[in-house]
């Protein structure tokens, strides 16, 4: 019977911990993504070189394109189509192609 009690507190306990955190987690992680896609308006300009650099290497790095999804960049910036570090097999000119062709060429995420 001790036991099952035991058990039954740890299961409440950790539920309660994990939910808690969650609750923290979310305005965050909402408040990052709204101040990622601020800074997308900056990528292409020389004055910030390094941000369109940093962009480029977390696409590549996590396959993945703009803060949801490809369109952010179609959203937020002046450009016709996203950056070509958002291609699956990157060439010079690959999401302008990929936009006109096959989106699945885009990263998804």
């Amino acid at each position: 019977y001790f036991g099952s009690l035991l058990v039954i507190f740890c299961v409440e306990l950790a539920c309660g911990v994990w939910t808690y955190e969650q609750e923290i987690m979310v305005p965050v992680q909402w408040s990052d993504m709204v101040t990622l896609k601020a800074r997308m308006t900056n990528y292409g300009l020389p004055r910030y070189r390094w941000l369109t650099h940093a962009w480029n290497f977390f696409q590549r790095e996590f396959k993945c394109c703009g803060v949801v999804y490809f369109t952010d960049w179609l959203e937020m910036t002046e450009m016709d189509w996203p950056p070509d570090s958002c291609c699956v097999r990157e060439f010079p000119g690959c999401s302008k192609q990929a936009h006109q062709e096959d989106l699945s060429d885009l990263y998804q995420e």
